[in-house]
């Protein structure tokens, strides 16, 4: 299935790469949020699929990742980042007016997209979290920390290389090959970008009572990169009338690698088509075991530009 590709200008002018997938129908909308080392190329199988299952999803570059816009892995302040998803959530709402609009978020873009429900109540109907970048499991050393905090503001271009490998992503060493010749893979973020990123999360986990839309998180049992047990508390302190956690054994963080497709799509499609509003009210956490290798797909399932 081929995209319909287009930009839209942020309020700084900055151009935001958008591809868009459009399912028949009246179905549900989806915009879908890439990890900080990512971009849409990562993700566009799901966008096919979600379509294809009655799902319209839309991807886009994070300003300053991808082909998108901005200063490469830089951003002044977290608000920014929010803003603009408020601005293609409201793109996407014009494009299809009588559809739900639900977010997908993975890993960094679960953060943004809290964000953004906590700032704009009613942005999204629901959200679907892989493996939220909420709580950080990688603790950074003291010395570190205020030597990032300090050039955030003196020296905020001062650039750093992500704390964590490919292989902390995925075990996959056939994506990891892939994966490692992407010229487009953000490797370095500014020490202002890693500043405005820790007050967003820490933003997210003060407000998590204000979030009231049903919540789908989808957890990777073997992340080195998230906190999970921290992540199940702040979802479970929202104001949520449902929130559904599914933990995958022996799973590392990027699950739409490291787990089969169908595992997702079973899990994303009847919660996108039904509003959210699977499964009981209240807290719900499921333990998934781990797929034995028959069941995954043998090729890697990345476009990397």
């Amino acid at each position: 299935m081929s995209a319909s590709v287009f930009s839209i200008t942020a309020r700084d002018g900055t151009h935001l790469n958008v591809e868009g997938y459009s399912s028949a129908g009246d179905g549900p909308a989806a915009l879908i949020l890439h990890g900080i080392a990512s971009h849409t190329g990562w993700y566009r199988w799901l966008g096919e699929e979600m379509a294809a299952n009655g799902v319209s999803a839309y991807l886009t570059d994070r300003r300053g990742a991808g082909i998108s816009g901005g200063a490469r892995g830089h951003v002044r302040s977290w608000r920014t980042l929010v803003e603009d998803v408020a601005l293609l959530a409201r793109e996407i709402v014009e494009r299809h007016p009588d559809s739900a609009l639900h977010a997908i978020g993975v890993s960094l873009g679960g953060a943004i997209s809290l964000a953004a429900s906590i700032l704009h109540p009613g942005v999204f109907k629901s959200h679907v979290l892989l493996s939220p970048g909420l709580v950080p499991g990688l603790r950074l050393g003291i010395r570190r920390r205020l030597r990032l905090a300090s050039q955030a503001f003196i020296r905020p271009m001062t650039l750093h290389d992500l704390p964590f490998s490919l292989a902390d992503l995925s075990h996959r060493l056939d994506w990891q090959e892939e994966v490692g010749k992407d010229p487009l893979r953000t490797q370095q973020v500014s020490a202002r970008f890693a500043f405005e990123i820790f007050r967003m999360q820490k933003f997210v986990r003060a407000n998590s009572r204000k979030l009231k839309v049903p919540i789908l998180a989808l957890l990777a049992g073997k992340d080195a990169i998230i906190n999970n047990l921290a992540v199940v508390a702040l979802l479970s302190r929202s104001s949520s009338p449902r929130v559904r956690i599914e933990t995958f054994e022996d799973t590392p963080h990027n699950l739409l690698v490291s787990l089969p497709r169908r595992a997702i799509l079973e899990r994303l499609v009847p919660w996108l088509r039904d509003g959210g509003i699977l499964g009981e009210e209240g807290v719900t956490l499921i333990t998934v075991p781990a797929f034995p290798p028959e069941a995954h797909d043998p090729q890697p399932t990345t476009t990397l530009t």
